[in-house]
């Protein structure tokens, strides 16, 4: 009996200090929780870190990994607030000049007057159809998931979007030919992405070549990739501006034609998702040239 009272005694003991150490320990994690609780869900661009001060070192490892999940998060939900307020100020000017052209067409005086009005109308129409087209496009592109890659013919797809943008570059006094094609290039493709990427390529070139110029093609093997050269004689673009034209919604501020902005940006993220990769360069003696590499299969 002697012997068991001192023992019970400091069981008893050790039992409160486990639970006063427990609770201690445990308690930060209960102010961490309040603070998650009282983030806005809202505004997940400006949540607040977790801070790791007075945390058990068995957890703090855990806090860092939170507090990088919500950096990203964080950086995501930024990106895609930009993305919506470029896309609103991009929509903003185009529909006020519809809405003034409209204005112009109930006054046209004569039928020939009337018609070259109209003509306008409907041009401004197609560019606002393809402005609010290639947005979607750009967000379908970046949620999809768990596409299947089919095997295609890198060889029909230049073929046959060559063969559309034909018109298009002879209606400008535009020299579209082929260079050089190597034969039996096969790589994947994911729901007719890489002939996107192939017209975007060809219509930039297209749309940023003065009246006479060319716009030369190339596609071949090179080191276990298939190879797809685009090259145009425009003005180019500056150095400086070479890496920042593949963001959404940004144009040339030496540029004089009208688009979106979103070209360059949409074949960026094709080539992510099929493994492949752009690089522009200007040429020697004028011009740009797109240039795209993807492995064979």
């Amino acid at each position: 009996m002697a012997v068991f009272l001192p023992i019970a005694l400091l069981v008893g003991i050790l039992l409160i200090l486990i639970h006063v150490i427990i609770r201690a320990q445990f308690l930060s994690l209960g102010k961490l929780t309040k603070v998650m609780d009282k983030q806005d869900g809202m505004h997940l661009a400006k949540i607040n870190e977790l801070s790791s001060k007075d945390v058990p070192i068995e957890i703090a490892p855990f806090v860092f990994s939170i507090n990088a999940l919500l950096s990203r998060v964080g950086q995501a939900m930024q990106k895609q607030q930009r993305f919506i307020a470029d896309a609103a100020h991009e929509l903003r000017t185009p529909i006020a000049a519809l809405a003034l052209q409209s204005e112009n067409l109930a006054h046209a005086t004569t039928e020939q007057d009337r018609e070259e009005r109209q003509h306008v109308l409907q041009q401004s129409l197609l560019r606002l159809r393809n402005l609010v087209a290639q947005p979607l496009d750009l967000a379908r592109l970046q949620s999809e998931e768990n596409v299947s890659i089919q095997e295609i013919s890198f060889n029909m797809v230049v073929q046959d979007v060559s063969a559309d943008m034909f018109p298009i570059a002879e209606a400008a006094d535009i020299d579209l030919g082929m260079l050089r094609q190597d034969e039996n290039i096969i790589v994947g493709d994911k729901q007719g992405r890489l002939g996107q990427l192939v017209r975007n390529a060809i219509e930039n070139a297209i749309h940023f070549t003065p009246h006479g110029g060319k716009v030369d093609i190339s596609l071949y093997k090179q080191d276990g990739k298939a190879v797809l050269i685009v090259e145009d004689s425009g003005k180019g673009i500056p150095e400086a501006e070479l890496e920042q034209v593949m963001q959404p919604f940004y144009r040339v501020m030496e540029g004089v034609q009208p688009g979106s902005g979103l070209g360059l940006a949409i074949s960026h993220e094709i080539a992510q998702r099929l493994g492949g990769s752009i690089i522009l360069a200007n040429r020697e003696h004028g011009g740009l040239q797109f240039k795209y590499e993807q492995p064979l299969l």
